[in-house]
């Protein structure tokens, strides 16, 4: 990426030299630290426009660690994934779902379709911001960039490496790491953690 000046634009690295590149999951304090930094964001916005931007940002980080989602299907996540469009439509009504389906596209060659269930949390998290910032139509995207299109992998990726530099934290954090949180805590918390294993390979999409 480069700067105005044609220069190369220098990113805040959270990553330890001579550590492997792999990603890591999120601890709870580790979630929480992060939280801090983000809702910090937001307090110090100096504009409209950049408070909006920052929520999103969380909106997007909480949805990561509770939803599981691949980054390249989490950012095309659209309210009409959401909420049912007939009931919006025709009463104005927000019916949550409690599912939705989905083709991954890591194998969309495959037309390989997903059934996904919605947390009740992540349910919250949403209509908490279109609370404060309505949507225009049910099929707009939830994560729009400044461009009306849905925020790209790499910036996302630097927000969250941003952040996770801000939090003090330094292992490799990348936007992969929200998916790792999610299945690491859903697996730790289990009382029955074989059963859980099965469960998010089946969510996960996975072979084995």
């Amino acid at each position: 990426k480069l700067n105005k000046d044609g220069s190369v634009c220098k990113i805040k690295n959270n990553k330890v030299a001579g550590v492997s590149s792999e990603v890591f999951f999120l601890s709870t304090d580790e979630i929480k630290r992060m939280r801090e930094v983000f809702k910090n964001i937001i307090q110090s916005a100096s504009t409209p426009h950049k408070e909006k931007t920052a929520r999103r940002n969380l909106l997007m980080f909480n949805i990561g660690i509770d939803f599981g989602l691949r980054i390249s299907d989490l950012r095309l996540l659209k309210y009409s994934d959401i909420f049912f469009e007939r009931d919006y439509i025709e009463e104005k009504k927000l019916v949550p779902k409690s599912s939705y389906t989905l083709m991954p596209k890591k194998t969309a060659r495959c037309r390989k379709f997903v059934q996904v269930n919605i947390p009740v949390q992540v349910i919250h998290y949403i209509e908490e911001y279109i609370s404060l910032y309505p949507f225009d139509n049910i099929n707009d995207y939830i994560f729009m960039s400044q461009q009306r299109k849905p925020i790209d992998e790499t910036s996302f990726w630097k927000i969250l490496n941003d952040v996770a530099y801000d939090a003090k934290i330094r292992k490799n954090i990348g936007t992969h790491s929200l998916r790792k949180t999610f299945g690491y805590h859903a697996w730790h918390n289990s009382n029955d953690k074989a059963k859980t294993l099965v469960e998010l390979q089946k969510m996960f999409n996975h072979s084995t």
